[in-house]
């Protein structure tokens, strides 16, 4: 047994202590860019996660490592993106491929 049970003091003291835990702490206003900050780098770290996790199993998820990042961040947007597209096979090569084997099938099926 507590040695300040019965005590009048201390009982309001615990009981006021037990009410002040079931209350919302204080609200301290931040500066506005503070606030921008803090959901910035909140949303940038959800979303690079978010991407990461999308990224599994992907032919370009090793482009999300630090150091590829950054070997890409260092490319111009038009060498990045050409880089991109052939990692991932949206470079319009397929398309020019399938044009040309159409253009060569028609080509063989007229002879015979």
């Amino acid at each position: 047994m507590p040695s300040h049970c019965g005590i009048h003091g201390n009982e309001q003291a615990d009981k006021l202590a037990k009410e002040a835990l079931t209350l919302h702490p204080p609200c301290h206003p931040m500066p506005l860019r503070n606030a921008k900050r803090l959901l910035r780098d909140k949303l940038r770290q959800k979303r690079i996660s978010t991407f990461t996790d999308l990224a599994v199993g992907k032919p370009w998820s090793y482009l999300l490592e630090d150091q590829r990042h950054a070997q890409l961040s260092a490319l111009s947007r038009v060498e990045g993106v050409a880089c991109f597209r052939i990692i991932t096979g949206h470079d319009y090569l397929q398309a020019h491929l399938f044009k040309v084997s159409d253009c060569l099938r028609q080509l063989f099926f007229e002879k015979m």
